[in-house]
């Protein structure tokens, strides 16, 4: 039925149909003129008007996306995978207030749907929502197993400070996803806070084949490698983190603790003022500062 009650033109459903075969085959021109035509037959069918948001999206085409959902929601606000998508197509223009917006107008329609629960994890993950986000992926594994939600949960878990529970996660999912690079980098921080150097430098090597986690393995490794006592091989290490561009998150401070071990205060507090400058709330980059200013107090009296 359409908008109001209104029977659907077979064409339209058949056009629909087509495009979305089309689209899950990533042919998006034949996708396009299929949503198009079953337009041409219904113009208030939502379905495919937030389908051409999905064909713009893939192009990357963020405001025609944006413009197509909004209008399917006018056709039906209950529209739950719209309200998904627009939400995706929010978070790619870096609008994530109204992201979160758009997840939870999708669950508030539809609880089952996991990708906007996920996504909404994800945000919260990144705002410092940690006990939201645990909540959001417990729920996700209420509704069916899955290896990414409990990966995610397993992190969140380690940054709460339940690494028992990280670990414990990180390992189910390995076992039966043993490429699961998250899962492997979480187990790794398990691991080196149990004081398991081995074990945790052996998952970030593996880990680091990643490309999503090349750059945050290689500087948790430097840890590793300090803690081992392979003083060489971390600052090599760290040297060639900060000649990367752009320079990894966390790798000015991993820089800074190799500089500090290597009696180079001056350079510590350099680089922990520079890590403090990408994260002010680092409390570690902190702990830098101060211990470079109290072997080197010269320059630190204005800090």
């Amino acid at each position: 039925m359409g908008c109001g009650g209104t029977a659907l033109p077979p064409e339209a459903v058949r056009h629909n149909g087509q495009g979305t075969q089309a689209l899950e085959a990533r042919d998006l021109d034949v996708a396009e003129a299929n949503f198009r035509l079953a337009l041409e037959y219904h113009p208030h069918f939502a379905e495919p008007r937030a389908n051409l948001g999905v064909v713009a999206l893939e192009r990357g085409h963020l405001d025609e996306a944006e413009g197509h959902l909004r209008r399917a929601l006018k056709l039906n606000e209950d529209f739950a995978q719209a309200w998904a998508n627009l939400g995706v197509v929010l978070e790619h223009k870096g609008d994530y207030p109204g992201a979160c917006d758009a997840y939870e107008r999708a669950l508030a329609v539809d609880p089952g749907l996991v990708p906007p629960r996920k996504n909404l994890a994800s945000i919260w993950m990144r705002d410092g929502k940690l006990p939201e986000a645990r909540a959001q992926l417990l729920r996700i594994l209420a509704i069916r197993p899955d290896g990414e939600a409990e990966s995610m949960l397993a992190y969140v878990d380690y940054r709460l400070g339940r690494a028992g529970s990280a670990f414990a996660r990180a390992n189910r999912v390995l076992a039966s996803h043993p490429d699961a690079c998250a899962a492997r980098f979480v187990r790794a921080l398990a691991r080196f806070e149990a004081g398991d150097l081995q074990g945790s430098d052996a998952d970030l090597t593996a880990a680091s084949a990643c490309p999503a986690f090349e750059d945050a393995a290689a500087v948790r490794r430097v840890a590793v490698l300090l803690a081992v006592g392979a003083l060489d091989d971390a600052s090599a290490l760290a040297r060639t983190l900060v000649e990367r561009s752009p320079v990894p998150r966390g790798a000015h401070l991993a820089a800074g603790t190799v500089a500090l071990a290597e009696g180079r205060p001056a350079e510590a507090r350099l680089l922990a003022l520079r890590a403090m400058e990408e994260d002010p709330n680092l409390p570690a980059a902190r702990r830098l500062l101060e211990s470079a200013c109290a072997r080197r107090p010269a320059g630190c009296a204005e800090r």
